[in-house]
């Protein structure tokens, strides 16, 4: 007699390729992944916009405070003015002088403007900047008491 071997069930059927949980699996963290990283590319650009913006008021606020040091006899209180080739930025200007003679306190502070009403400006930190800064006044005869809010000289009389 004569005795058929037969194979395991296993051996018939090889496995070549994924299984349909697989694939769904797969797919499920690649889409989570790619979500993930689009959210990431979002905030990065609302960073980066936001870095521009603030670096942009710092900039117009020292080149503001340097014209004002430059030439002390511009030096008035302003406030919410449009700076000159940036319509839509304003800047404001406070100084008071210190206890010691001649020594005055600036603080320049330079707002972005809401795009509609040139009138207000917005608050939030990334489009706002303010410096302050000590400064020394050179010519003595300039009235730096704290009621006079301008530098002008005193008017000459002609008298020594």
């Amino acid at each position: 007699m004569t005795t058929l071997h037969s194979r395991p069930a296993k051996h018939r059927y090889i496995s070549r390729g994924f299984s349909l949980l697989e694939v769904i699996i797969a797919t499920g963290i690649m889409a989570t992944s790619s979500a993930l990283l689009l959210s990431l590319l979002s905030t990065g650009e609302q960073h980066a916009t936001r870095a521009e913006t603030r670096g942009m008021a710092q900039v117009l606020c020292h080149t503001k405070l340097d014209e004002l040091l430059a030439d002390p006899q511009q030096l008035r209180e302003v406030n919410k003015e449009p700076l000159l080739g940036y319509e839509d930025w304003q800047y404001s200007v406070n100084w008071q002088p210190l206890e010691i003679p001649g020594l005055i306190r600036i603080r320049v502070s330079v707002q972005q403007a809401v795009p509609g009403d040139p009138s207000k400006t917005s608050t939030a930190p990334s489009k706002s900047f303010e410096l302050v800064r000590w400064a020394r006044i050179q010519n003595p005869g300039m009235d730096l008491s704290p009621g006079n809010q301008s530098l002008d000289p005193p008017p000459f009389t002609g008298q020594p």
